[in-house]
């Protein structure tokens, strides 16, 4: 039956839909190596573990691992591009030349399991179905596993591979405190705009500089900011505010209870009292900013 859907198009928008990509790996008659790049592998069914992918029918390598009776799905991981590559493609020196330089080790049915991925699944076939111009090939899994602490996948979209990340644990609780710093900064800043004309002459009565007081509350927001949205990866911004939250601590030691220390830009104090909220806040953001950095 002829179909009215463009080829073309229909590998563009099916391009869209992000896969994850497999070497799909098993041996010939003669014990040699083969591989081929998969990104149209799937879990079938848990009770029996079965798997399954699609090789094209006009695939060399299919026939070869076939023949085996068994093959072994080796999921790649961020950075193993080149593994990716080198065995999408037919190399002009045959299959040796795919696996020319990879140390490989055997998986139980004698499949190869290729060095650095993020997991295996060692598999018997069950059945093979024609499917077009692809086989669906099923296998039952005889074993697997996985690494250890796995954080980045690859992945195939729209025609290139990418990476996908999973945030650690001590990663995520480094972004909602850069967050929180964030918001704390661009509160800071905001609440001196606001202030409009009370905020230069409350400067001025600290002992500020006149050209300090319209550039401090930009550079909260701004600092506060590039937190929220991780411009420079956060640390930095980090380090400037936990600069900048130590020296102000420093002068409230410094001062003792009758003074209150201005912004490390003024480099001057007033002779108002210490409030308890401003020590509490600058205690509360230089934890956040110690957290933040050590779980990064």
């Amino acid at each position: 039956m002829t179909s009215s859907i463009d080829p073309r198009h229909f590998r563009n928008v099916l391009g869209h839909f992000p896969t994850g990509v497999t070497v799909v790996t098993g041996l010939d008659a003669t014990g040699q190596p083969l591989g081929i790049t998969i990104g149209s592998f799937v879990s079938v069914s848990l009770d029996p573990p079965l798997v399954g992918f699609l090789p094209g029918t006009s695939s060399r390598s299919w026939p070869l691992i076939a023949g085996s009776g068994s093959f072994c799905v080796n999921i790649l991981g961020a950075g193993q591009d080149e593994l990716c590559w080198r065995f999408a493609k037919e190399p002009a020196d045959g299959e040796a030349g795919k696996f020319a330089g990879v140390e490989w080790t055997a998986a139980g049915s004698g499949s190869p399991i290729l060095p650095g991925v993020i997991g295996w699944i060692d598999c018997d076939i069950d059945a093979v179905h024609d499917a077009g111009d692809h086989f669906f090939v099923v296998g039952r899994v005889r074993d697997m596993s996985h690494a250890d602490e796995v954080a980045d996948a690859m992945v195939f979209f729209r025609g290139k591979v990418a990476s996908v990340k999973t945030p650690a644990s001590g990663e995520m609780i480094g972004l909602v405190a850069s967050i929180v710093l964030g918001a704390l900064m661009c509160l800071a800043g905001g609440s001196k705009v606001i202030l409009g004309d009370r905020w230069p002459a409350e400067a001025r009565e600290m002992g500020a500089p006149a050209w300090v007081s319209p550039i401090v509350p930009w550079f909260e927001i701004a600092l506060g900011a590039a937190l929220i949205a991780q411009v420079w990866r956060a640390p930095m911004a980090i380090v400037a505010l936990l600069t900048l939250q130590a020296f102000t601590l420093l002068l409230l030691a410094k001062l003792g209870r009758g003074h209150r220390p201005v912004c490390a830009c003024f480099g001057s104090w007033s002779a108002k009292p210490i409030g308890t909220g401003h020590v509490v806040r600058n205690v509360a953001m230089m934890v956040l900013a110690v957290v933040a950095l050590l779980v990064r």
